[in-house]
């Protein structure tokens, strides 16, 4: 993945406008800065996961592969089991 999914445009008064090009991690959803011309999966951002096919930050690897959605479909499986009993 070398192309960003989203631009963050920065605006200083002194340095003027700049834009930086970014990726959502696929597990946790932060909002992760691509400096130009690094892939988002070099080693130094990011990293891509297999299961979900996606760019990831460097805070989730390692960790299991929780993708944000399954995780609310678990919370949300809880909160249905905690209301029942």
């Amino acid at each position: 993945m070398n192309h960003a999914r989203g631009v963050t445009i920065i605006t200083d008064p002194i340095a003027g406008v700049q834009e930086v090009d970014t990726f959502t991690c696929c597990h946790c959803q932060q909002i992760v800065d691509k400096p130009p011309r690094v892939a988002a999966t070099d080693g130094r951002i990011g990293a891509w996961c297999t299961c979900c096919d996606a760019a990831m930050c460097l805070d989730c690897v390692g960790k299991g592969c929780t993708p944000i959605q399954r995780w609310l479909d678990q919370q949300e499986k809880r909160r249905w089991i905690a209301e029942a009993c």
